[in-house]
């Protein structure tokens, strides 16, 4: 506890006999971009599970900035600002791209009950200052010009995109990332990621990243983490990671 803004400690989690995850150890330092990378199955998935509170740990802990968080719920673990996307992106497809991003927001005024029967003229100004935000957010990630449109209606790249968006609308410290750049071009992930690079810079953002795609991950990360049948296999720098014996062979026996 202390060196790091997140420190995983001999996690575990079992699913009957299924060991997804058995004692992995991890810690994330602030401002870093840290992948994490893995034959399917490895657990890694099931790690963010855990870190976001989706699941309980069998065994270990979860700290994030000096605070112990395994056992809270999802809610809560967000609030403290750790956000997560998933690999299949989860919209609300019936709002707009900008109402996505305000539902976001925490404790809104006009969701007391009291405050939603007095109407707009309690919550009316909140709105209006939560739906600035919002743009704002958007145009940080350069997808304000379809601020009125529908989710289905955005490229994969760009709900991607609008995923992390609703996150900083969240008061995001730490993301966690689930394959951004699964599904779009390479030219696309390769644009992501250098986007990734400048929040960190402009907003002091730290983040965690699933990435099946290891020509493009090992260009960006500060870091690596390998699982491998629910174990930490290896860890280090990218040109460590991707020539370390142990982590080809597991790829080359996938």
């Amino acid at each position: 506890m202390g060196k790091y803004f997140l420190e995983v400690i001999d996690v575990a989690k079992y699913f009957g006999g299924v060991k997804a995850l058995d004692g992995v150890s991890l810690g994330i330092e602030k401002g870093s971009v840290v992948g994490l990378i893995g034959p399917n199955g490895s657990g890694k998935t099931t790690l963010f599970n855990v870190i976001t509170g989706f699941y309980e740990p069998t065994r270990g802990e979860v700290w994030f900035e000096n605070e112990r968080i395994d056992g809270l719920n999802p809610n809560e673990i967000y609030k403290r600002g750790i956000v997560r996307t998933f690999q299949i992106p989860r919209t609300f497809s019936s709002l707009s791209v900008l109402e996505n991003v305000i539902i976001a927001f925490p404790n809104q005024i006009g969701e007391s009950i009291f405050n939603a029967i007095m109407g707009p003229r309690k919550w009316g100004r909140d709105e209006v200052e939560l739906a600035k935000k919002g743009l704002q957010i958007l145009k940080v990630f350069r997808i304000a010009p379809y601020a009125k449109l529908k989710p289905t209606q955005l490229s994969a790249a760009h709900i991607k995109l609008l995923e992390t968006a609703r996150g900083l609308m969240g008061n995001a410290k730490l993301i966690l990332l689930d394959e951004p750049a699964a599904g779009v071009s390479y030219d696309v992930a390769h644009e992501m990621f250098k986007f990734i690079l400048n929040l960190r810079k402009e907003l002091g953002l730290t983040f965690f990243i699933i990435e099946h795609r290891l020509e493009i991950l090992m260009e960006f990360v500060d870091y690596v983490y390998v699982l491998h049948n629910g174990k930490l296999l290896a860890e280090g720098k990218p040109d460590e990671v991707i020539n370390n014996p142990k982590v080809i062979e597991a790829y080359i026996g996938e």
